[in-house]
């Protein structure tokens, strides 16, 4: 098939990435749209999100140089960074904020993409960009729905005191957020003591193997039984000064340095 993902560039995605595109590379047609931020650019945010996007985002600046891949699987036993994932693509990894605008539209329609894939991309995938797609287009969401739409949905279920986090893989129909027919949800056991990052991190070891799943379904024409989500659900937005300090009373953090380095060390 041909397929298009669309991903935030962040480290979650980066980790989801190195966990499906070698997999993927010798019988697809891969190519990659990154953008540089959830939500509008614009939106100021608390200090502690902007602390933790640097962490998301800049985690490359402590990686060691490496060579580049090949396009086997087994070609590197840790994760690279995007650009080192660009031997997997049919073509260099674009930056697209928005997808849905013309000139970015029509490049996609000129890919003419069976499936398109987003894992945490930065903006509202809208009916003409969903279109260009002949199978559709699968989202994977960092949490379980439609108890937690929207953005940080671990960061609520922490806040919550919820015993589970999770994953929901979903198709997009529509213009509507994290409202699609549900693939899979697949659920763990919350670690109080890991701060959020780590939290979120740790999704992606079964959230990519739920994508491959779905992407070998949708190759070999196999039915998906992907159902109506049940009830209204709650959406979140980012969190404001209030929530993170309720988070902060609650003996929670957003980011353990230590663990973070601990997995920049082990991983990459």
């Amino acid at each position: 098939m041909n397929i298009v993902f669309v991903a935030n560039k962040d480290l979650a995605a980066n980790v989801c990435l190195n966990k499906i595109l070698p997999s993927l590379a010798q019988q697809h047609r891969l190519n990659l749209y990154l953008s540089s931020a959830v939500g509008k650019r614009t939106q100021q945010h608390p200090d502690a999100l902007q602390n933790l996007k640097q962490f998301e985002q800049h985690w490359d600046d402590l990686v060691p140089v490496q060579t580049t891949p090949s396009k086997q699987p087994e070609a590197h036993s840790k994760y690279v960074s995007f650009e080192q994932l660009t031997p997997y693509l049919q073509s260099p990894i674009e930056l697209v904020n928005n997808i849905n605008h013309d000139e970015s539209l029509a490049k996609l329609n000129k890919l003419a993409p069976d499936l398109i894939v987003s894992i945490r991309y930065g903006c509202i995938i809208k009916p003409p960009a969903i279109r260009a797609a002949s199978k559709g287009v699968i989202n994977l969401h960092s949490g379980i729905l439609p108890d937690y739409r929207g953005v940080m949905a671990t960061f609520w279920a922490m806040l919550n005191d919820e015993s589970e986090i999770g994953t929901t893989l979903h198709f997009i129909s529509d213009g509507n957020i994290d409202t699609g027919n549900v693939i899979k949800i697949s659920k763990q056991a919350r670690d109080p003591q890991a701060c959020y990052l780590s939290q979120v991190l740790s999704l992606y070891q079964q959230g990519s193997q739920d994508i491959l799943q779905a992407i070998n379904a949708i190759n070999n024409e196999e039915t998906i039984s992907a159902l109506p989500q049940q009830g209204q659900g709650n959406y979140f937005s980012f969190p404001s000064q209030e929530d993170l300090q309720r988070f902060d009373d609650a003996g929670m953090c957003l980011i353990d340095k230590d663990a973070y380095n601990r997995f920049i060390k082990q991983h990459y």
